[in-house]
């Protein structure tokens, strides 16, 4: 079926940098009109005569739940494409989950925009190779509950059980026992393994400057102290 209407594509990202750079890709392209819209007011947006919409998986995630209202997401809403800095396990994970028909990293070229927004205008969905890769190991491994992750992101700044502990407000039994946890759904040996293979994998909810740091600072190659 030959479209004769040009293809509505809301920006609406909440990085200046990352929005800018999509309308500039986006740009005198025959048969697209790119609409810029503030992060701030896309979960008021109407969905009526849109058909993409690209935004951050937070973004994307709060403009589906709302459409939705707990139902499925209706047929004739904006397709969702997310593009993101880095393809975080635990995102993308719940990007899937909430809806989200696309997912690209921002190094991702003009062609391969282009093509996805395209692509899911046709009802299909896109994931980037590595994003693709990320969501198989959530699929394959056990999840982390949010204690262990917690757990996990003080962990990964060399903290001791005892400083971990003080910091949740548990015991460093307690500790123990989910860096055991850990350790076992991340197939790692050491707190050391864990680490780098959270990092790796994109689980860890901040990115450190000098990660190579944070390892030597962590307690050797012990198991769980």
């Amino acid at each position: 079926m030959i479209r004769h209407s040009p293809l509505n594509v809301v920006v609406a990202h909440p990085v200046a940098l990352v929005a800018a750079g999509v309308l500039r890709m986006l740009a005198q392209v025959p048969m697209l009109n790119p609409i810029p819209l503030s992060h701030g007011d896309v979960l008021a947006m109407s969905f009526a005569q849109v058909d993409v919409l690209v935004s951050d998986a937070q973004t994307a995630c709060g403009f589906a739940r709302r459409l939705s209202g707990g139902s499925r997401y209706p047929e004739a809403a904006p397709r969702l494409l997310v593009v993101a800095p880095q393809e975080r396990e635990y995102e993308i994970c719940g990007a899937v989950s909430c809806g989200v028909h696309g997912y690209l990293l921002t190094d991702c070229t003009r062609e391969t925009l282009l093509s996805a927004i395209y692509a899911l205008a046709a009802g299909k969905r896109v994931l980037a190779d590595a994003v693709s890769q990320r969501l198989l190991d959530g699929l394959l491994t056990d999840e982390l509950t949010p204690r262990e992750r917690e757990v996990l992101s003080i962990m990964a700044t060399g903290a001791p059980n005892k400083v971990i502990a003080q910091q949740l407000g548990t015991s460093p039994t307690t500790v123990r026992s989910r860096i055991s946890a850990i350790l076992t759904k991340l197939g790692a040996a050491t707190r050391t393994q864990a680490v780098l293979i959270a990092q790796s994998r994109g689980l860890l909810d901040h990115e450190s400057e000098d990660l190579p740091g944070l390892i030597d600072r962590l307690p050797g190659n012990k198991r769980l102290h």
